[in-house]
């Protein structure tokens, strides 16, 4: 599980990767290939803080 990867980048914490912007694609796309030639599944926590 791939965890805390905001889905804006007003609702980032300090400590959270991102997934707003299509440059977020390409890296995360390896990081899920590593895991697939692994023979598991990749998942995501979507996260946003506050309200904007």
């Amino acid at each position: 599980m791939l965890e805390v990867h905001a889905v804006t980048q007003q609702g980032k914490d300090s400590g959270s990767l991102g997934i707003w912007s299509d440059e977020h694609i390409s890296p995360l796309q390896k990081v899920v290939q590593a895991i697939h030639d692994q023979g598991s599944k990749a998942g995501l926590q979507l996260w946003h803080v506050g309200r904007s």
